[in-house]
């Protein structure tokens, strides 16, 4: 029997969590936070017998989800948020 990971980027929990802490750092500290997720989900991926390229894809996709939600809330109004 085999385990399958749900992914990353449909965890919506995570999704707006990420996206909320990216979008209220700038610059290296982004950088580093991102990089610190990053290592973290990668780590648990793996830990769950995900191989390294299926997690890195995983997590490269979590990243474009996050970039998505950042931008969706830069163009919503500020009252409807």
């Amino acid at each position: 029997m085999s385990v399958v990971a749900f992914p990353f980027h449909r965890r919506r929990d995570l999704v707006v969590g990420v996206a909320r802490v990216l979008g209220n750092k700038h610059g290296e500290a982004a950088n580093v936070y991102w990089r610190r997720t990053a290592k973290r989900l990668l780590r648990m991926a793996m830990g769950m017998g995900m191989d390294r390229e299926a997690a890195e894809n995983d997590i490269r996709a979590l990243l474009h989800a996050v970039l998505r939600e950042i931008q969706s809330n830069a163009l919503m109004p500020a009252a409807a948020r």
